[in-house]
């Protein structure tokens, strides 16, 4: 985060641990629920943050509608995709 805060812009942290968290729709538990994930926005150059986060070694998922933010998280998922406002993965 202090990366992308001094190279993008400031970061606003939108949901990081959250106790209990499960996956909607799904009865697994949430990488949220394991200190595993961050949901953020970049108020700067959200782009350009994007980039560089899929060159890195994580889960990059973006949201777009009401919700517009960024999700990163570690573990054995390793990919990138995009979110529509009803939480539909959009193609590329």
């Amino acid at each position: 985060m202090a990366h992308i805060s001094r190279t993008y812009g400031r970061v606003l942290i939108i949901s990081s641990y959250r106790r209990g968290a499960i996956i909607a729709g799904t009865r697994k538990r949430s990488k949220h629920a394991r200190c595993q994930a961050v949901d953020f926005k970049v108020k700067g150059n959200q782009r350009a943050a994007v980039r560089w986060l899929q060159s890195q070694p994580l889960e990059v998922i973006t949201y777009s509608g009401a919700m517009h933010h960024i999700h990163i998280a570690v573990g054995s998922y390793k990919g990138h995709h995009r979110v529509d406002g009803r939480g539909r993965r959009k193609r590329r």
